[in-house]
């Protein structure tokens, strides 16, 4: 018996130092698992920030595409503009050529009736001597018949 109880001893040592090892390796798993768990956590919230900043950039992706298609509506409007001045421009200098061409042909219609009137001035004045010496006459005229 005492053999046998020695090996109960020996037996209940053995289980004793496997209990004591599987301990120790459960509190080993335990802390892998709290800390799998919190790296878990800690993966989740990363997770959730980086949805997070994912729809942030959707909606400021969004926000750029609308400010770029105004943009490039403005753009299609200022382009629009500058032709339609650049076309009122050009008829503005085709206008200006003719009226400078109008402002020539006035000008020089304008030295014809300068000559002109000069002529008829000189014309004017050569009849208004005429006149004086006929006036002249006629006065003598009719002086020399009344003294008659």
């Amino acid at each position: 018996m005492k053999n046998e109880n020695s090996k109960l001893k020996m037996s209940l040592k053995d289980c004793e130092e496997a209990f004591q090892l599987a301990n120790q390796e459960t509190e080993k798993s335990n802390k892998v698992a709290r800390d799998a768990k919190q790296v878990i956590h800690e993966l989740e919230q990363k997770n959730a920030d980086l949805s997070k900043n994912v729809q942030d950039a959707g909606a400021k992706a969004a926000e750029l595409e609308l400010k770029l298609k105004d943009a490039e509506d403005h753009y299609a409007n200022a382009q629009s503009e500058i032709k339609d001045l650049k076309t009122k421009l050009k008829n503005t200098e085709q206008s200006k050529e003719s009226l400078g061409g109008e402002i020539d042909g006035r000008e020089a219609k304008l030295g014809e009736l300068k000559a002109d009137l000069a002529s008829r001035d000189q014309e004017l004045a050569e009849t208004n001597a005429s006149l004086k010496e006929l006036s002249s006459k006629v006065s003598l005229t009719v002086l020399d018949h009344a003294y008659r």
